[in-house]
């Protein structure tokens, strides 16, 4: 586990990711992927191909697997996107520890967020399955929000808060989160369970890793 230079006392609001971090959505997102490539003519593309082109998008998700550009694009993003909704938790499910970690961390006070890319709806809906009622801010991919990396949806997620900027943590589990967390000007938490390996996100140098959902809490909670 990396470490931050300075000690840290715990945070009090905590941004989560969606993908890859809190529910392993991996599988539903390469089934419906796939189903657009086929329905557009397209060749199918592998599990470990949809896992590196997802983190900045819908659309930078169905482009990098179609090589489509223009109005191919543009009638290919829709189609997605409404069969992922009607498949959304087909496969899907928590990471193992997740739910319970969420249940923990309100019961410490810490004001808990997710801010993700995957389409708005397609949020809401997951979270209402797997996380109902325990997040006190959500947002997924909108017209009104910029995606991951700018870090918009992290700055209105500590807004709704209540919390100060110097109390908040971001935790992901990509490069767009990191790169999201130092645009936002707070620490992010890397989780190595996700759709990246610690090689991938090393150059970045996010303040902490977290191997487990265990180690995740401490560093949270300031128990590290």
């Amino acid at each position: 586990m990396k470490k931050r230079k300075v000690t840290v006392m715990g945070f009090s609001a905590a941004v989560f990711d969606l993908d890859g971090t809190l529910l392993d959505t991996l599988d539903d997102i390469t089934d419906a992927v796939n189903y657009t490539l086929r329905h557009f003519g397209k060749p199918e593309v592998t599990r470990d191909q949809v896992r590196r082109y997802t983190g900045y998008g819908a659309a930078f998700l169905i482009k990098s697997a179609s090589k489509a550009e223009g109005a191919e694009l543009e009638k290919m993003l829709p189609f997605y996107c409404g069969y992922y909704y009607d498949h959304v938790n087909v496969k899907t499910a928590p990471y193992p520890g997740t739910v319970e970690l969420i249940t923990n961390l309100s019961a410490c006070g810490v004001k808990c967020s997710v801010v993700s890319n995957k389409p708005d709806a397609a949020v809401k809906s997951l979270m209402s399955i797997h996380f109902p009622d325990v997040f006190d801010f959500i947002a997924g991919g909108r017209p009104d929000l910029k995606l991951k990396p700018e870090p918009d949806g992290i700055l209105m997620a500590v807004n709704a808060s209540g919390r100060s900027m110097d109390e908040a943590v971001f935790i992901g589990d990509s490069e767009s989160d990191i790169k999201a967390a130092g645009n936002a000007g707070i620490p992010v938490i890397s989780v190595l369970w996700g759709f990246r390996k610690e090689e991938d996100l090393e150059d970045l140098s996010p303040d902490y890793f977290a191997a487990n959902v265990k180690e995740l809490e401490r560093i949270i909670l300031g128990k590290a």
